[in-house]
């Protein structure tokens, strides 16, 4: 509510004092001449401020100022045919609709409605439930233009008599800021949002508009009692959903405007100006912008960032990335959000790759400075998006690469589940291909086909109808890689079975080595958490076995599991125990030198 309108509601000694008039059946005249002094003497008391509100008329103000008399003295309740009586005596020529709208019946007698009561003494407002009032935050208007559009057809159309009933609908996804857009409307308009599914009596939130000066924003589209509502009010904003159509209502004009996607600017502004008093590290925001999140995403990350801090705890990037785990984009069907807290630093791999990695993750985070700033993107019709075959034996961190790449770029990872890609059914690949594609270009997200050989596979001669239908999914596939605007990575571990139009439509190609000796004694060393008991590891005996990272994570799993089942800390048996297992998991004998050593460990 307004600072005035509570002001306002300090006092209703006027509106008492006017009542006890009318209780002691002084002549209309009278009362009618105190009612014209109130007017003059009291245009910001609360009782007033109802009487503009509500457009009543001098006997049906009179009547509420005499149940608030009554009230304020303990008299007993008035009766509704008391009410009547005095209404009509003093000049009311139909009072019981608007007094209907105004008491209810209870005991006998009447009693003020709870939502004029509430006005009047300046309680919060008892909203049903799918009700509440929008109070936009502050900051930067976005969507400039479509907010000049709305005011000005708002203002024309409240100037305008006769105008036909008028619905604004802004379309968009959850947390595209269309009510933070209405509120900021309706302020210029010295109006509050007052938002509702329209479940509630249409009486009763009709009458909290009128009392609170409030305009309606609806969020169900398919509410059947919206022609009703436009035809009391006479326009209402619609919060719809990105896809929703145009409704038709007879005698109705609907102006439509798509919600505008935050873009990387916008949503630094956003950050910023909730951060500025936050002491964080340096660049944080700037170096690890997040992508992809809509305006109300990036307000609560915001929120949260700013009550970690006053927790104590130090805003950086791990803060941001577990943070935003809060916030995944909406996954399509047949895809997931991977999660990963991990950064370039924990990613144990050769430096040559981890330089490509780095190279490569600087593409990702300028590519729209190149594609839409220098205009690279105008004279490269197709082929504008980064794509990158991963590809080396299995455990070697291609999909936790893939990871830290996003987690770095500020990007979520989405994982396309093959297995519900390909289809039984003649064209029902190509569709669930093409939906996960379209999810990823407005989600601005790293789409991650892991085990990519079994659908990027090799085209063969068409023997039949099925190799066919296979290669002719194999062509879509193809088209729909080289169109897509955004970042694709393919992980596999045959790279032989890949089909040769792929490889030419991949930007980059990284192969993953199994680790040296070198670098298993990191991952050895960094495998175990902090909390973990560990006692008299020998990692450079561990690091003689010839694991992938994968295979070092499960052996020191494996490990744990057997010491926490003996009840102790874990040993070097426990761990060598898990590495005979991987070894025999993946055929592999232990080197006769390596199995004596493992042997003395053990007994």
């Amino acid at each position: 509510m307004s600072s005035s309108l509570a002001t306002s509601r300090e006092t209703l000694a006027d509106a008492i004092s006017f009542g006890e008039m009318v209780h002691s059946r002084k002549s209309a005249a009278i009362v009618k001449e105190a009612f014209g002094a109130l007017q003059r003497e009291g245009g910001a008391s609360p009782f007033w401020l109802l009487y503009g509100a509500l457009g009543l008329e001098f006997p049906e103000a009179a009547c509420v100022a005499l149940w608030l008399y009554l009230d304020a003295s303990g008299r007993p309740a008035v009766t509704p045919e008391e009410l009547l009586a005095h209404c009509r005596r003093l000049g009311g020529r139909a009072p019981e609709p608007v007094l209907g709208r105004l008491f209810l019946q209870s005991g006998g007698g009447v009693s003020l409605h709870p939502d004029v009561s509430d006005f009047l003494y300046g309680r919060e407002p008892r909203l049903p439930h799918g009700t509440e009032f929008v109070f936009p935050p502050g900051g930067e208007m976005f969507a400039p233009d479509i907010d000049r559009e709305i005011t000005a057809l708002l203002k024309s159309h409240m100037a305008e008599e006769n105008a036909p009933s008028l619905l604004i609908m802004l379309r968009g996804a959850k947390g595209s800021g269309r009510k933070t857009l209405m509120g900021r409307v309706c302020q210029k308009l010295n109006a509050l949002l007052l938002k509702t599914d329209l479940r509630a009596p249409l009486d009763s939130l009709l009458l909290l508009a009128e009392l609170y000066g409030a305009v309606f924003c609806v969020e169900n589209p398919h509410a059947e009692t919206i022609p009703a509502l436009l035809d009391k009010t006479g326009f209402a904003f619609l919060a719809a959903g990105e896809h929703d159509p145009i409704p038709g209502f007879a005698g109705c004009a609907v102006f439509t405007r798509d919600m505008p996607p935050m873009d990387a600017g916008e949503c630094r502004d956003i950050l910023q100006a909730a951060l500025k008093d936050v002491p964080m590290e340096p660049d944080t925001v700037s170096d690890f912008l997040p992508r992809g999140l809509r305006r109300g995403q990036a307000a609560g990350l915001a929120a949260g960032l700013k009550a970690e801090s006053m927790a104590g705890n130090k805003i950086n990037r791990v803060m941001f990335l577990r943070l935003l785990a809060h916030f995944p984009p909406e996954e399509a069907a047949g895809t997931e959000t991977l999660r990963v807290f991990a950064a370039m630093d924990d990613l144990i791999v050769p430096d040559e790759l981890k330089q490509r990695l780095d190279e490569l993750c600087g593409f990702i985070k300028n590519r729209n400075t190149v594609q839409s700033k220098w205009g690279f993107g105008d004279k490269v019709p197709w082929g504008r998006g980064i794509s990158a075959l991963f590809y080396g034996a299995p455990g070697t961190g291609k999909t936790f690469a893939a990871a830290v790449l996003a987690n770095e770029a500020g990007l979520p990872l989405i994982r396309a589940d093959i297995s519900q890609l390909v289809s039984k059914y003649i064209g029902e690949t190509q569709k669930n291909i093409g939906r996960i594609f379209d999810s990823a270009a407005k989600q601005n997200c790293i789409l991650f086909f892991d085990e990519a050989d079994a659908l990027f596979a090799r085209r063969t001669d068409a023997a039949d109808a099925q190799d066919k239908h296979a290669n002719a999914e194999t062509a879509y596939l193809l088209q729909r890689m080289e169109s897509h605007g955004g970042v694709c990575i393919l992980a596999t571990n045959l790279l032989q079975n890949f089909d040769d139009a792929f490889r030419r439509r991949i930007g980059y190609m990284l192969h993953f080595p199994m680790p040296d000796l070198s670098q298993r004694e990191k991952i050895w060393r960094g495998v175990f958490p902090g909390k973990a008991p560990v006692e008299n590891l020998d990692f450079p005996l561990l690091s003689m076995l010839e694991l992938s990272g994968a295979a070092i994570k499960n052996a020191a799993v494996h490990g744990a599991y057997l010491a926490a089942a003996k009840g102790r800390k874990i040993k070097m048996g426990d761990i060598l125990a898990g590495a005979k297992n991987e070894y025999a998991k993946q055929g592999k004998a232990l080197g006769t030198q390596l199995a004596q050593m493992i042997t003395a460990i053990e007994g």
